[in-house]
């Protein structure tokens, strides 16, 4: 098996990660603030854009191992558009953006990235989702490229919200809080960064729609998100200590739609076993016959309940509403338009009520 498709075997499973890889810091003269939007002079407004990158090819999330298959597909098609000249960075498993353009207030094209250690997760299993990996902010002038690129190619898609002098202050507050408390440091899928705990390339962006309080999580959630149980028998970790970082995105939604979480605050105890890719146990992400790992039934639940955000379905999401010419989506009137070959929806959240920072709410389906 060629070194680049066993590490596309191990990123695919990293499935919070959705391409989301190794760049520097940026350098944003980053200062605190307050938790709470600026009580001053709003002075000017401006516009803060969510940059959807899809993946190179359609993911196929119905089992561990066609997740696997098709995101190695993905990587292949991503591969053949960078030859091709459509992108500069093929993003396997998608990738969010975030930019923001105020009067004398901005945030540089970034997002969180991280990885640099996938081959240490190649016998995971789902685990390789579970890690915690080093973590930064993209430097624009690494990523600016790559945005440009898919510019013309139509391969990149944004969600445009115009907003208020006070708003752009809000929201530059929050991610100077975000690095000021070192999250940026910390990937994994499990992480909130409204909780400071780190994050992956999907929930940092959408952050930034909660913190502005642009739409209501309870419209967008079902939509934008996948809500998973994940067995514990398909989840190892195989040269580590045999134990994952508690976050809050543990949690997911049963059949009846109740909200099901992990214990707060504990680390998940899983197998130190390998599993090879391939292994029937991927077959399924949980069954009757998952047992517990290293550890008695009664101390920590068989399965491990997981929602996050996935590009895909938010690019999906864009395209959908722009082909139908904007209008009325998720309590915002939207409008359309393009850059390039890209498509883009925007709308006015100057009437927006800001949000505090920190989220002490559990359920992603609710406000």
């Amino acid at each position: 098996m060629k070194t680049s498709t066993r590490a596309a075997l191990s990123l695919v499973l990293t499935a919070s990660a959705f391409g989301c890889r190794g760049t520097a810091p940026i350098d944003s003269g980053l200062k605190d603030q307050s938790g709470t939007a600026d009580t001053g002079t709003d002075g000017a407004g401006g516009v803060i854009s969510i940059l959807v990158i899809p993946p190179g090819g359609p993911l196929d999330w119905t089992t561990p191992t066609t997740l696997t298959k098709s995101s190695v597909a993905s990587k292949l098609k991503g591969e053949l558009a960078k030859q091709l000249g459509r992108v500069k960075l093929p993003h396997p498993i998608g990738h969010l953006h975030v930019k923001m353009s105020c009067d004398g207030v901005e945030i540089p094209l970034t997002g969180q990235t991280g990885g640099g250690s996938e081959y240490a997760t190649l016998l995971d299993g789902v685990g390789a989702s579970f890690h915690t990996f080093p973590g930064d902010l993209d430097v624009t002038a690494a990523v600016q490229p790559d945005v440009d690129a898919r510019l013309k190619s139509g391969k990149i898609a944004g969600m445009n919200f115009k907003i208020t002098g006070k708003m752009c202050k809000h929201l530059k507050g929050y991610i100077d809080e975000y690095v000021k408390r070192g999250a940026h440091k910390y990937y994994g899928g499990q992480f909130r960064p409204r909780r400071w705990e780190g994050a992956g390339c999907s929930a940092f962006g959408v952050s930034f729609i909660e913190v502005g309080g642009f739409m209501r999580r309870s419209l967008y959630t079902k939509t934008f998100a996948r809500s998973l149980f994940i067995g514990l028998g398909r989840v190892t970790d195989f040269i580590g200590s045999g134990q994952f970082t508690y976050g809050s995105n543990l949690n997911a939604y049963d059949e009846n739609g109740a909200l099901v979480q992990w214990p707060k605050g504990v680390n998940v105890k899983v197998l130190n076993e390998p599993i090879k890719p391939g292994s029937p146990w991927l077959k399924a992400w949980t069954d009757d016959k998952d047992a517990s790992a290293n550890v008695a039934p009664s101390e920590q639940p068989n399965q491990i309940p997981w929602t996050i955000y996935d590009p895909e379905l938010m690019f999906n999401w864009i395209q959908g509403v722009h082909a139908a010419g904007g209008g009325e989506v998720f309590g915002r009137n939207w409008t359309t338009s393009t850059q390039g070959a890209a498509r883009f929806i925007e709308t006015d959240a100057t009437d927006a009520v800001p949000q505090p920072w920190e989220d002490a709410q559990d359920d992603l389906n609710l406000d």
